[in-house]
């Protein structure tokens, strides 16, 4: 069974997509401030006051994690097609693809509009937001006989 969604994501998606982006991209950059800052002050402690200078990349990646991304930069990392195909899960952006396996999947998010895609912890992505309208290959009621005892139907949030 082939399922494909393509085309440009709505207005209201593309906005949802850029909050799911700007959550882990921050969560990602304040997690490796936390991990900097422990071998920093060892060295501080350890080796004195001339390690102090460091404590700027904290305050580099603390300050980076709430910098927004750029429209241009998020224009190439929206999903422009996505395909499911047997136990394949592919994502095709400007920039980049993604692929994944069927079997990873923990949750499928369904949005009223759209579908997100989750999976198990360390292989976090945002990348899987399947907007119902842009199916081309296959049916809805395909993509949810495929993860059927994984989808959860969610309330829109404004």
């Amino acid at each position: 069974m082939r399922i494909v969604f393509e085309g440009e994501l709505s207005e209201k998606n593309k906005k949802y997509f850029e909050r799911i982006q700007d959550r882990s991209s921050r969560f990602v950059n304040l997690v490796a401030a936390i991990l900097m800052l422990i071998p920093v002050t060892l060295l501080v402690v350890k080796c004195g006051l001339y390690f102090i200078s460091l404590y700027s990349l904290n305050i580099i990646f603390v300050v980076g994690a709430f910098i927004p991304l750029k429209k241009q930069a998020m224009e190439l990392i929206y999903p422009e097609m996505i395909i499911i195909e047997g136990e394949d899960l592919k994502c095709l952006c400007k920039e980049d693809s993604v692929y994944e396996k069927v079997c990873y999947v923990t949750e499928v998010e369904d949005w009223g509009d759209c579908y997100r895609i989750l999976f198990g912890s360390p292989r976090r992505k945002s990348m899987f937001l399947c907007q119902k309208d842009l199916i081309t290959e296959g049916t809805i009621e395909d993509f949810e006989e495929l993860f059927a005892d994984k989808i959860v139907r969610k309330t829109e949030q404004n």
